[in-house]
């Protein structure tokens, strides 16, 4: 056994290998079995909705109407699938979507290690995978989501392997995949703006695709309720705007701390400062998407970087939604793993602020529900998950044009598979 680049060979280091991918698995494996236990029987109100619009559908109803648990609206994809089962008990139904997403986020780690194989040598892959498996199941975010039943972790997964399309040199695929995650949730197709990053090879295909894949929600709704069901599909989404419930994006951030609501305590009253302190954190968050759609080199990281950026300018930006900031962690921390030892110091500067964003994003845990005593506290407290967002954001998005700057730039070459 010696050791060349960092990487273990021989017998010896086949075993090592071997023997860690083993401890990746079993880990992984406890801790998905953790997190669905931890969801528990009670049926989420997200899920619910799902569940309540599969019924219309089953039944050959609009599913875009005001129902027990409040309005549907999202594209009928989900609920389409869900149609044929509604006969099942309900919290069956329930664990079974559970398990359901918690594997659909085990397989976007795996796509992301698979996707980062060939430049992540030997024993690091597994470290890498067990890196990922953690950062995502013990994750407070992630915790919400299952909690409620929210489908992000169907997009999530759909976006992660339209990354991997695209290592593959799958332009179209990678559309496709991207329309796939808007067909779910609506709001993740806008993470296709990715597909305007300066040198992307074959960008045609990949925008026709995702037209391809985004085209079939209007022509779906249309399919189960004629145009009542689209009218209702769209009015649904703007009376969501006024939705009661804190939002982790710029237009939510200066409302709670600088003018009165049922949220929470503000600084001040001021609506001149509020206006201004939404300008100022439109301009740096459009300034932030347009710097990653610049920046040439890593598709995947500018997906991601895209997707975060979508995520700060959602008018309703939930708790859950912070999932979709992972990547970029996992992204910095695999080209630590391949550069070892020979680290950039701008590589572990932005690494190490991720690590800090999660570990903020895991103990900050606010919830977006506002209870009766939700006015008795602090807006600061609700705009914590919103500030550690737009800062990874940021680090992440002026990192990898210092990298740049400091190496060759990085064609995107097709490779044939």
């Amino acid at each position: 056994m010696f050791v060349k680049n960092g990487i273990v060979t021989g017998a010896r280091g086949k075993v090592i290998t071997a023997s860690l991918w083993a401890a990746a698995f079993v880990a992984t494996a406890l801790l998905a079995w953790k997190r669905y236990h931890v969801a528990g029987n009670i049926i989420g109100t997200d899920f619910r909705l799902w569940l309540d619009a599969a019924r219309d559908v089953a039944a050959g109803h609009n599913p875009y109407r005001a129902s027990t648990f409040g309005s549907f609206v999202y594209p009928p994809t989900l609920a389409l699938l869900l149609a044929p089962f509604v006969h099942a008990g309900p919290v069956h139904l329930w664990n079974i979507w559970t398990a359901l997403e918690i594997a659909a986020l085990v397989l976007a780690v795996a796509a992301f290690v698979f996707d980062e194989s060939p430049r992540v040598p030997g024993w690091r892959r597994p470290v890498l995978f067990a890196f990922c498996s953690f950062t995502v199941l013990h994750f407070w975010p992630v915790g919400i989501g299952l909690f409620y039943g929210q489908s992000d972790a169907f997009a999530f997964a759909a976006l992660m392997l339209a990354g991997l399309a695209s290592s593959r040199a799958r332009p179209a695929t990678r559309g496709a995949l991207i329309g796939v995650a808007g067909l779910i949730k609506g709001w993740p197709a806008a993470a296709g703006l990715a597909l305007l990053q300066r040198g992307l090879q074959r960008r045609r295909e990949a925008i026709v695709g995702l037209l391809v894949a985004v085209l079939l929600a209007p022509i779906s709704i249309l399919a189960i309720g004629g145009g009542s069901a689209l009218t209702g599909f769209l009015k649904s989404n703007v009376d969501a705007k006024s939705q009661h419930l804190v939002s982790a994006s710029l237009w939510g951030a200066p409302k709670l701390l600088f003018s009165r609501t049922a949220a929470a305590r503000p600084l001040f009253v001021s609506s001149g400062v509020r206006v201004l302190v939404t300008a100022i954190l439109l301009a740096w968050v459009l300034g932030l998407l347009l710097t990653a759609l610049r920046t040439p080199g890593d598709p995947s990281l500018c997906m991601w970087n895209v997707t975060l950026c979508v995520v700060l300018l959602l008018p309703v930006s939930h708790v859950a939604y912070t999932l979709y900031g992972l990547p970029i962690l996992w992204v910095w921390a695999s080209r630590v793993l391949r550069r070892a030892p020979r680290w950039a110091s701008q590589e572990i500067a932005v690494v190490a602020v991720l690590l800090v964003w999660w570990v903020v994003q895991y103990t900050r845990r606010t919830n977006q529900d506002l209870g009766p005593d939700a006015t008795m506290l602090s807006s600061v407290r609700y705009c914590v998950v919103f500030a550690a967002n737009l800062m990874a954001a940021t680090f992440s998005v002026i990192g990898a044009r210092s990298f740049l700057r400091q190496t060759p730039p990085v064609e995107l070459i097709d490779v044939a598979v």
